[in-house]
């Protein structure tokens, strides 16, 4: 998700991204807006949430890595 040598990026990580990722990880679509993650602009791992039902939320970890070969 981060392409940088650096440890900080250039730009954050969004909902729509780690939507995507869940998708091509597991089959599973999510919407966007019920992502919640905090501002991801550094490799490293972070803690977010899923909104799965109005009173339900799920907590997973994002782990953002250099790309390799960059």
């Amino acid at each position: 998700m981060c392409n940088t040598w650096a440890a900080v990026c250039l730009r954050s990580v969004t909902p729509a991204e780690i939507v995507a990722a869940i998708a091509q990880q597991t089959g599973r679509e999510l919407e966007k807006r019920d992502v919640e993650l905090p501002e991801i602009k550094t490799v490293g791992t972070f803690d977010a949430r899923v909104r799965l039902h109005p009173e339900v939320f799920g907590e997973f970890k994002v782990v953002v890595q250099r790309e390799k070969g960059t």
